[in-house]
């Protein structure tokens, strides 16, 4: 499935998800919003692991080989396979809107591709 990393995940009203991110600006930190494009924010999803959810070497390779498509164009062909790892992935660490709209997505695209 051929798909534009480059583009955000929205909401219910099409607006972007946004998460927050936190920075040190003259010693004091600050909390913004930032919304992520799709490459952003799979890439740091694949990279996210905790004390029940680590990742063996085989995954980690495949999060790496997955996140080396994601960068390597504007438009990239993600595997049915790549697309089950990165939802697994995101039922994991991902809020239920953020997760839904991602699913909603593959299956779009599968959807228009087998017409």
């Amino acid at each position: 499935m051929k798909i534009d990393v480059t583009q955000f995940i929205k909401n219910f009203k099409g607006e972007k998800i946004e998460n927050f991110d936190v920075e040190v600006v003259d010693g004091k930190q600050v909390v913004k919003k930032v919304a992520m494009n799709l490459r952003d924010s799979i890439t740091s999803l694949l990279d996210q692991e905790n004390e029940a959810n680590r990742l063996s070497k085989e995954k980690k390779n495949k999060a790496y080989q997955i996140q080396q498509k994601l960068w390597s164009n504007k438009v990239v062909d993600l595997t049915d396979d790549d697309r089950s790892y990165i939802k697994e992935r995101a039922a994991i660490f991902w809020p239920p809107m953020s997760y839904g709209r991602l699913s909603d997505l593959f299956e779009s695209k599968d959807k228009k591709e087998s017409k």
